[in-house]
């Protein structure tokens, strides 16, 4: 049988580790999925954050004067920066000249078509707006 502070001890262990589980703390810890177009024509990566959601275009550009070059990650534009806390996934569409790639909301059930849109001058990430 355990006395007082035993079981005090075991009660602040288990919710220690449900916090470390908790939403707030895989925010904290920003862990990260990537995933390649299907494309053959483009050279990129998109990065996810699956706690928040926030995903972002990522491609290779040169520098003038260097052979080595630099990785750039276009900001989160329309409806592609942080969501509501959760366990957001990235998949590659399977259409061989797709671009974007889908965002999923693993708790939600959501998903969004994430694209690099250039239209605007500025290159940005963008989703499709989700329907209800």
């Amino acid at each position: 049988m355990m006395d007082g502070k035993a079981r005090y001890a075991v009660l602040l262990a288990l919710l220690g580790a449900a916090a470390a589980y908790s939403p707030a703390a895989r925010a904290a810890d920003a862990l990260y999925e990537f995933e390649i177009p299907n494309s053959p024509e483009i050279n990129a990566i998109y990065r996810l954050n699956t706690a928040t959601g926030e995903i972002n275009f990522c491609y290779w550009a040169k520098v003038e004067g260097t052979t080595i070059g630099k990785t750039v990650c276009d900001p989160a534009g329309e409806n592609a920066g942080p969501q509501k806390p959760g366990v957001y996934g990235v998949k590659r569409s399977p259409f061989k000249t797709e671009t974007g790639v889908y965002r999923v909301d693993k708790i939600a059930g959501k998903v969004w078509l994430c694209f690099q849109d250039t239209s605007s001058g500025s290159n940005k990430t963008v989703c499709a707006a989700q329907q209800p």
